[in-house]
């Protein structure tokens, strides 16, 4: 019988300040890459779908491995997130969601050993019946931080990915969370999230939560990088691309020279969340 795999997405912790955009990766001893999708039982035209979590923690990406995993029924990953300084001790997050005869539902796991061996975790006062499309972790250890989103919800863990709690997002109880980002660490991490509905920015590790106004929605795609308040962030989508140079406070719209009509940032993820939302 076929077997088939599709990828979600890819995260690539490096304790390496820049990257050179080069063809080949360079040798990053303590890099730690992880892979997020699903396994199709068949290419018939209803297959079953799988969770599928891919591994390398060789430095350069080259040695994969397909790690065990908790006893999952049917369903796929969306997303996955790693960070920490050591290849042995690096937190990773994986976020994705199953469907049965009563809807959807979301499943998350964690790895506090460098994706070598999972466990599945559930979010406090969070409902089964959402959805988690996304996760970003930044920091190390006991102190990391991470950030799931998905159907109107948040979830954030600050101890390294052992516990988890859903977090309130002040005029934003509607919005599909389907992208995500963080940096920094601990209590001074800046993270954002957006979606189907608004854009939502932390900037004291996870733990309250603030709407901001780009005027553009959906949101696709955010992405964070530095520290503090002089953190940078963007966020984008259908023809726009928004930016934050004061650590998430203050955003703006940007200027795009060349832009061509129906052009479109970021991922088109997030669309069980979509059809649900114009049900």
């Amino acid at each position: 019988m076929k077997r088939i795999f599709y990828i979600s997405s890819l995260s690539l912790f490096a304790m390496q300040s820049a990257i050179a955009m080069t063809l080949q990766i360079p040798h990053l001893p303590s890099a730690v890459l992880v892979t997020a999708g699903e396994r199709l039982s068949d290419d018939g035209d209803y297959p079953d779908r799988y969770p599928l979590l891919a591994v390398s923690n060789d430095g350069r990406g080259e040695l994969w491995a397909i790690n065990p995993l908790p006893d999952f029924t049917r369903g796929n990953f969306e997303s996955a997130s790693c960070t920490g300084s050591d290849s042995n001790t690096t937190v990773c997050a994986a976020v994705g969601n199953y469907n049965d005869i009563n809807g959807w539902r979301y499943f998350l796991v964690t790895s506090t050993n460098g994706g070598k061996t999972w466990a599945t975790k559930s979010v406090a006062n969070y409902s089964e019946r959402n959805e988690l499309d996304t996760v970003s972790c930044t920091g190390s250890g006991l102190t990391a931080v991470c950030v799931a989103g998905g159907y109107y919800g948040l979830a954030v863990s600050t101890d390294g990915g052992n516990t988890w709690a859903a977090k309130s997002t002040a005029n934003l109880e509607a919005t599909a969370f389907i992208t995500s980002s963080c940096t920094g660490s601990g209590s001074a991490a800046i993270c954002a999230a957006g979606g189907y509905g608004g854009l939502a920015v932390s900037t004291d590790g996870g733990n309250t939560w603030t709407p901001k106004s780009i005027g553009r929605d959906p949101i696709r795609a955010v992405n964070c990088t530095g520290s503090g308040p002089t953190a940078i962030c963007t966020a984008a989508g259908d023809g726009y691309i928004a930016a934050s140079t004061d650590g998430g406070n203050n955003w703006a719209l940007k200027s795009i020279s060349g832009l061509l009509p129906y052009s479109s940032f970021g991922t088109s993820g997030g669309n069980k969340s979509l059809r649900k939302m114009h049900h």
